[in-house]
């Protein structure tokens, strides 16, 4: 593992992955963290909502 954080980190792939699995993962570890998907469902009046900071998924809905 890298000592440093890296601008390539950034770049969502291996790196990033390496990153959350060995540094993130092993301090912050929780059942929330543990899902590690990029979203957050929030159970509010019985109905399922999807909040995501994903800059694609927000470009397709914005253009509905």
């Amino acid at each position: 593992m890298n000592k440093a954080i890296l601008l390539s980190h950034g770049s969502g792939g291996k790196l990033m992955l390496d990153l959350i699995k060995n540094l993130f993962i092993n301090y912050f570890d929780n059942k929330i963290i543990s899902t590690q998907t990029d979203s957050a469902v929030l159970d509010k009046y019985n109905k399922n909502i999807v909040f995501t900071c994903v800059q694609g998924i927000l470009n397709i809905l914005s253009q509905k």
